[in-house]
């Protein structure tokens, strides 16, 4: 059974869930993520302009310092999972350094959501229904991209070359399989990947972490795995 504290986690998807379907049922902002998590030291946040609209670059420029990729290892979340993936084939393309490992936790990589998961977790997961997915990757790739684009879907990529991967995800969300598959077919290409769901979790749950032990439990075992790679 989940633990308390791991339960404000699903109490927050089913708060996003309700107000998507309940006319005035307001969803939490932005600012309260916080209650759930905390904002990690020592990064630079830029605000800039896309496309018209506020945005923000989240600065770290670890080579520029001096640092080599063997000490630097990516980390992501949901679509920062996909970001921590195809930032390295954006790399690779350019010919920079690859990192020395990715921690991946419950990322959303399948554009085409076609897992089993969907189906089998949809009574378990209060919010990441397909259509839902389905609206929100239409609202990120945008028209007329190709959900299959190996720029977009890196289950479509070449990954061969890439470092280890640990990948993480929970037993009770939806997107479960976007983790097995990414697994699969990194494993595929040669590259040296972890995979690990975690029972009666939900999509992102690491976020919890400090509060909830089974976060708390994740984020161990991530580091746990992650130091020797980077030499520590």
């Amino acid at each position: 059974m989940p633990s308390k504290q791991s339960a404000a986690v699903k109490r927050r998807w089913e708060a996003f869930r309700l107000a998507m379907v309940q006319p005035g049922f307001g969803a939490p902002d932005d600012e309260s993520w916080g209650d759930l998590t905390a904002e990690p030291r020592g990064v630079d946040y830029l605000e800039t302009e896309a496309a018209g609209l506020p945005a923000m670059w989240a600065d770290r420029s670890l080579l520029d310092q001096g640092i080599s990729a063997g000490r630097i290892a990516f980390a992501g979340d949901s679509v920062g999972g996909w970001l921590a993936v195809t930032a390295q084939l954006r790399a690779r393309e350019q010919g920079l350094p690859l990192p020395a490992a990715a921690l991946l936790m419950s990322p959303c990589v399948d554009m085409e959501t076609t897992g089993k998961s969907y189906e089998t977790n949809q009574d378990s997961d209060p919010f990441f229904k397909r259509d839902v997915v389905r609206g929100i990757i239409r609202g990120f790739l945008g028209e007329g991209t190709d959900a299959r684009d190996p720029r977009a879907n890196p289950l479509y990529a070449d990954l061969s070359g890439l470092g280890p991967l640990y990948i993480q995800a929970g037993g009770d969300e939806t997107l479960a399989d976007d983790a097995l598959l990414l697994y699969e077919h990194a494993a595929k290409a040669g590259v040296d990947a972890r995979l690990e769901i975690v029972p009666d979790m939900l999509h992102t749950f690491q976020m919890a972490a400090g509060r909830a032990p089974e976060a708390d439990d994740a984020i161990r075992e991530l580091a746990g795995w992650v130091r020797p790679r980077l030499g520590l």
